[in-house]
């Protein structure tokens, strides 16, 4: 109980502290509506507040072997949230092992031979929200992570629309609707994507606060301050398209007359982007190398658009439409099974739903009345267009799959408009409403109109998808779905009758019947589940970590699947990362079948002599199962899985009998974005080696192939950012050692006295060290590219802050002396 009232407390110091930045900005959030978010942010899993439970995906972790004893053999409840276990969570773990250790988390030690951390920007290294979980164990930090997100959705939603002209209570139905629509739904809640998504009122409040200029400085810090959180909250991509709505919205408005003071707006958040990029440069920098250099870019250089563009006109290719607004249309994988005519996965196409009452209040946008705001127009060119772009709309999609860096995401996810700006058109059209109700000019009719509209077109869908639904076994589940949708609708309409005179009441009543609504949605899709089954210890680990030395790790097929291994504390050379290197992809396609178009990658190859090279001494399989090849015996069998250990595994670090030296191209970039090409030629002897122990390639100019001098090395250890080991070099003449450290450009060797040492690439995206001969210690060092420059200029703008808060400070003291 200890533990879940710690995270309450630290709930309610967000909250305070959200409340606080609301009323440096002179608008302060009333009591009420500070604990109705709370409350918002509690609801969708009350029980992991008061009990040691979990809304992590735990049924993942037992799916995977050697864990999947504990499973019994079950499959998971939804198969949308197995990036969770196999993705997300390792990260965050890889993140904390690092902090905890007193490193920077710049690498990733535990897959791949060595990849990106921080510069994989979905791990959120650095974002705030990370390094307050570092006080609570990971299930819990999760618990709190979930809260936080929606709390901040909640209150930054209230603002904006505040802002906006909405009256506190429509604002509040806005702030529910969005803090609990599909965008926030699960997978998206365990998703950095989510620590981003709730940003973007935030955003849009302090755009509009720039309006204000008696409080331009507060206004621009305050943005500067959410930019950098944005950047560091871990999805570059969400960031991109929350930035891009932001453009669009102000452009719309400032085309449609509503933002006469667009300029000094547009300066004031150009002054905050840039203190934003110069204070995360030190992040941005490197994160841009490392997307260069991946294998995700490569893959989605053909915009996902591609196959659908046309120069002639034509309607939606997906359809989203209908998941827009009955989000289990096309089943949901868990209660429903899916069903042919979308695309993407459930949460992708449903993930603009905010509520079928959402739906209702904004389409009384079509009721007449009283005039209606150029904002709103605009919000709704806003939400039609990110569908229209989700559902590949001609002329949208056409548009968009040529605008830089937007051609590369993947268009289901603009749906996410929708879910932040349909609740902003409720708010100010349930203001409309209730103005046109108190003037006399209005009632009730036309949202019964519109609630009757809905309801048929549920009913209509539902006899339509019916036989469909019978045949996959989801039609009870899409009854149920049906159900909760008229009696949601009935029951608004009813309260639009009794409350005629009172649209305030009704406002009210619509907002408990959206979260009612919505919080049903949570329920289902995903469980809670036991601490205890977050990877724990098997007897089969338990063998591994008494095993002594330094050593890698592989499994055959999905057993210890990759990024999972780093709760086994073991170093796997396989990945599965959103900025896995492409050479070294590639490296392991040519060397051991590692199929590079493939989401789930598996080694074709496990007996390949490759593994000796990368310091693979032990392979996992299922129980019962036999040696891969020539090279492996068998040393544990159990019932949690199969070790077999290699006979010819070469140390982490060794001295090659002979170097065969390549020319490097000419005018070689540094750092290189594909060693294997690099290479050249040369790449396709490399990949056909089969001792590895005695023949290195290296790239280096002006030095010839050569035998190796004999090198003893011992004492090699190895952290997050560092290895050592100690070399004698014999011979009297310089030598090689090769490491199977991924070499990105950020590797860098000195002596013990500090003295450098030089480095090469080697047998492609691998580290080689020269070595003088005699005795020393040498350190290894792992900073990534761009991080030197990224953190200069970081900490010049941090200097030009303090130095203009000097300044100004002196100004005010003259003043008052004057």
């Amino acid at each position: 109980m200890l533990g879940s009232l710690a995270v309450l407390l630290a709930l309610c110091a967000a909250a305070w502290s959200m409340a606080a930045a609301a009323r440096w900005l002179d608008r302060p959030i009333p009591k009420a509506a500070l604990a109705g978010f709370l409350l918002v942010a509690v609801l969708p899993y009350p029980a992991a507040f008061v009990s040691n439970a979990t809304p992590l995906p735990l049924d993942h972790a037992t799916f995977i072997a050697p864990w999947s004893v504990l499973g019994g053999g079950r499959l998971p409840h939804n198969p949308y949230l197995n990036d969770i276990a196999t993705q997300i969570l390792p990260w965050a773990k890889a993140a904390r092992l690092a902090w905890k250790d007193g490193a920077f988390p710049l690498r990733n030690r535990w897959n791949g031979c060595g990849m990106p951390l921080a510069a994989n920007s979905v791990s959120a290294a650095f974002s705030p929200l990370t390094l307050a979980m570092l006080l609570f164990p990971l299930w819990r930090a999760f618990t709190l992570s979930i809260a936080v997100k929606l709390l901040a959705a909640a209150a930054g939603m209230w603002l904006w629309t505040r802002e906006l002209g909405a009256s506190a209570r429509s604002s509040g139905f806005a702030a529910v609707a969005f803090a609990l629509s599909f965008t926030f739904l699960p997978p998206w809640i365990l998703y950095p994507q989510s620590g981003v998504f709730c940003l973007w009122p935030w955003v849009l409040f302090l755009v509009e606060r720039c309006r204000d200029g008696s409080r331009r400085r507060r206004t621009v810090a305050a943005l500067a301050a959410v930019f950098v959180v944005t950047v560091l909250a871990g999805h570059p991509e969400s960031a991109v398209m929350g930035f891009l709505f932001t453009g669009l919205w102000l452009g719309l408005r400032g085309l449609g007359g509503d933002l006469p003071d667009l300029r000094r707006v547009a300066g004031a958040i150009a002054l905050a982007a840039a203190i934003a990029l110069g204070l995360t440069a030190f992040l941005l920098l490197p994160s841009v190398l490392a997307i260069g250099a991946s294998e995700r870019l490569a893959a989605a250089a053909t915009p996902y658009w591609q196959p659908y563009l046309s120069l002639v006109p034509h309607g939606p290719r997906w359809t989203g439409i209908l998941t827009a607004v009955f989000p289990h249309t096309l089943g949901n994988g868990v209660g429903s099974p899916t069903v042919p005519g979308g695309t993407g996965t459930f949460c992708e196409m449903a993930m603009g739903y905010a509520g079928i009452l959402c739906w209702a209040a904004a389409l009384l946008v079509l009721r007449p009345g009283s005039r209606r705001p150029g904002r709103e127009w605009a919000l709704w060119a806003l939400a039609l267009g990110g569908l229209g772009v989700a559902v590949c709309l001609w002329p949208l999609a056409e548009v968009f799959a040529h605008v830089p860096v937007i051609r590369y995401m993947f268009p289901l996810r603009f749906n996410a408009w929708m879910a932040l700006a349909l609740p902003a058109i409720a708010a100010l059209e349930l203001d409309r409403y209730a103005k046109d109700v108190r003037e006399g000019r209005g009632g009730p009719a036309a949202f019964l109109l519109v609630a009757a509209a809905l309801a048929t077109c549920a009913v209509a869908l539902h006899l339509a998808l019916a036989g469909l639904w019978r045949a996959d076994g989801g039609l009870p589940f899409q009854k149920r779905q049906l159900a909760v949708i008229l009696t949601v609708l009935a029951l608004a309409a009813l309260a639009a009758l009794v409350n005629r005179s009172r649209p305030g009441v009704f406002i009210a009543l619509l907002t408990l019947l959206c979260g009612a609504e919505l919080i049903h949605q949570w329920h289902g899709v995903n469980h809670l589940y036991s601490p205890a089954l977050l990877f724990p210890e098997t007897p089969l680990l338990r063998f591994l970590h008494a095993q002594p030395g330094t050593f890698r790790v592989a499994g055959r097929g999905p057993v210890l699947f990759p990024n999972t291994n780093v709760f086994a504390l073991l170093e796997d050379v396989r990945t599965h990362d959103a900025v896995e290197r492409r050479d070294y992809i590639r490296f392991l396609q040519r060397t051991c079948g590692y199929p590079s178009d493939e989401y789930f990658k598996k080694l074709g190859n496990l007996d390949a002599p490759v593994l000796d090279f990368l310091n693979v001494r032990y392979v996992l399989d299922l129980p019962r199962a036999a040696p891969p090849g020539t090279r492996w015996r068998e040393v544990y069998s159990g019932a949690d899985g199969t070790v077999f250990e290699n006979s010819r595994v070469l140390p982490r670090a060794f001295a090659p009998g002979r170097v065969r030296a390549v020319a490097p191209p000419q005018a070689r970039p540094w750092p290189v974005l594909d060693a294997t090409a690099a290479f050249g030629a040369a790449f396709s002897e490399i990949a056909t080696l089969e001792d590895w122990g005695s023949t290195a390639y290296v790239l280096a100019a002006g030095i010839g192939d050569q035998e190796n001098p004999a090198v003893a090395i011992s004492g090699y250890t190895e952290s997050t950012n560092a290895a050592s080991f100690d070399a004698r070099v014999g011979g009297g003449r310089e030598a090689f050692v090769v490491l199977s450290l991924a070499q990105d450009g950020g590797w860098s060797a000195r002596d013990a006295s500090g003295r450098p040492l030089q480095t090469f690439l080697a047998n492609g995206p691998f580290l080689a060290v020269r070595l003088p001969p005699g005795d020393r210690r040498v350190a290894l060092t792992y900073t990534p590219p761009g991080l030197l420059v990224g953190l200069v200029i970081s900490i010049a703008t941090l200097g030009a802050l303090a130095a203009a808060g000097a300044l100004r400070a002196r100004r005010r003291r003259a003043l008052a002396i004057g």
